[in-house]
């Protein structure tokens, strides 16, 4: 009897299909951000559902962007008149050129020469562009502040989850769905694919923006709906990228539910949160 069950047993598990191969978990990146994953299969193998934590790391300002600023500052530096409480500027000047390590311990402000020259520079120019302010002396405030801002990377990081659906055997794609800026008509879709990169043996994460309206124009940014038509790619590649930071500002993001891990949209809304601010 043993002799007849056991290879039945062997040919009715040799006649089950395989697990479908699937993300499962990982650190895919690219140049400013990187994906941590954990998924898991939900319907036949047809399905699965993916954990995603997103960092993301962006300089505060790209060398182009104190034009605007500047315009604006020396639009209105005409009309402006001395102001009071100056003095409130030049003290932070003096404490810092004045540095004790004791005196500043209990804000836990690390102070290297780099550090203390860029802030004796920032609190300076707000005092001059206080107690006598002219278009020189407005200039001046834009670009030290530029100057700090050029070298200050932003942290932040998302938590979110999607749903994927199995379309080809290596290819896993997820709705996101509208994004935020409808006006565009812009929609979202993710996917996970087997990595084309020599050597690779993992997934690669896709992020693709489509829009309906590409002629249309972001009310809050005025930016060409067009420019939110982006495909990025995140690799399991490990590369190391140079980031150009002096400074390490770390943010909490306030929208998750705005835009989905691996979004572009994230640092759109983080530029449209910064100019709110």
């Amino acid at each position: 009897m043993k002799k007849i069950l056991v290879p039945i047993f062997a040919v009715a598990c040799g006649a089950q299909a395989p697990a479908a191969d699937h993300p499962r978990s990982g650190l895919v990146s690219n140049t400013s951000d990187s994906m941590q994953y954990e998924c898991s299969l939900v319907d036949f193998e047809n399905e699965m559902i993916c954990q995603m934590v997103k960092v993301s790391i962006r300089r505060m300002e790209e060398p182009k962007d104190p034009t605007q600023a500047l315009e604006h500052t020396l639009k209105y530096s005409k009309d402006q008149k001395p102001r009071d409480n100056c003095e409130f500027f030049s003290q932070f000047a003096d404490k810092f050129r004045n540095y004790k390590p004791l005196h500043w311990n209990s804000m836990q402000v690390e102070l290297n020469e780099q550090r203390k020259q860029d802030e004796i520079r920032n609190w300076t120019a707000q005092y001059n562009d206080c107690i006598k302010p002219s278009a020189a002396t407005a200039t001046e405030k834009v670009r030290a502040h530029h100057h700090t801002r050029l070298r200050t990377c932003r942290i932040s990081s998302q938590y979110s989850s999607l749903k994927f659906k199995r379309i080809e055997k290596d290819t896993w794609v997820a709705n996101a769905g509208p994004a935020y800026y409808d006006q565009c008509g812009s929609v979202e879709m993710s996917r996970f694919e087997k990595s084309k990169l020599p050597l690779a043996d993992g997934w690669s994460y896709v992020v693709r923006t489509t829009v309906a309206n590409p002629n249309g124009v972001v009310h809050t940014t005025g930016e060409s709906c067009r420019a939110f038509e982006t495909e990025y790619t995140y690799e399991a590649a490990g590369i190391d990228h140079y980031a150009r930071c002096d400074y390490i500002k770390f943010e909490q993001w306030s929208y998750p539910e705005l835009s989905p891990p691996g979004s572009i949209l994230n640092h759109r809304l983080e530029e449209v949160w910064e100019r709110r601010k």
